[in-house]
């Protein structure tokens, strides 16, 4: 892919049902490895749906080569890095 391409992200949209966001994790998990998001995982904090399913939905968008994020609604691409320092100091590098 273009420098440009990637420099995007996927990420779930804030208020999104959590009924979606964790039908998005299932998704994603069952197709990818999603070791990231289990306990001990680098993106595990914070354990919430909304952080769980970005973290998935953007595995997601890379494994399409960055074509699909629309998870029926629920997905936004975005040009800023949410990768972040969680508790503990582990770094959650989004792919």
């Amino acid at each position: 892919g273009s420098a440009a391409e990637q420099k995007s992200w996927c990420v779930a949209i804030d208020n999104t049902n959590l009924n979606t966001l964790q039908s998005n994790i299932d998704y994603v998990c069952d197709k990818l490895n999603c070791k990231i998001l289990s306990v001990g995982g680098s993106c595990f904090y914070p354990d919430t749906k909304l952080n769980h399913a970005s973290v998935a939905m953007n595995l997601f968008y890379r494994n399409s080569g960055n074509k699909d994020c629309g998870f029926n609604g629920s997905g936004d691409i975005v040009d800023k890095d949410p990768s972040y320092t969680g508790q503990y100091r582990t770094k959650c590098t989004y792919a």
